[in-house]
């Protein structure tokens, strides 16, 4: 069996709004909605590659950047591990390079965006950590 490429996705926040990328159309799932970020290079740890992506796709710099979560998923014959990281205290806005368009959304408005699937179990969470926000500030 065929070894997972190893990916990172920025899971970037202010408030209670994550940025979320919309692919390039003419490449591999083009139009759709991801957490910002790119394949592992050989010697790079996640969050190195992260803060690389970030700053090629983005012209991102940030403060801190540490893990979230983990999702594996099967795209026909590729596999991927996605490693989810938190990139908090932005140095500078994001300015679209590499993508169609870039969102600031609410984690409850996540699911009404074409999400690629293996990106999904982070916006879940992201639901579930705003849902126990809500109910445990009422």
């Amino acid at each position: 069996m065929l070894r997972p490429v190893v990916v990172t996705a920025g899971i970037i926040l202010e408030r209670s709004r994550v940025l979320i990328a919309k692919r390039n159309y003419r490449g591999f799932m083009g139009g759709m909605w991801e957490f910002p970020g790119g394949k592992v290079e050989q010697g790079e740890t996640p969050s190195v590659c992260l803060a690389r992506e970030l700053d090629e796709e983005l012209a991102i710099k940030a403060a801190r950047i540490t893990y979230f979560d983990s999702s594996f998923y099967e795209y026909g014959r590729r596999r991927i591990l996605l490693i989810g990281m938190l990139v908090e205290d932005l140095l500078c806005p994001p300015i679209v390079k590499e993508h169609e368009e870039i969102a600031w959304v609410e984690f409850s408005e996540l699911q009404s965006v074409q999400l690629a699937p293996a990106d999904v179990p982070f916006a879940r969470r992201l639901k579930r950590i705003q849902i126990a926000h809500d109910s445990g500030s009422s």
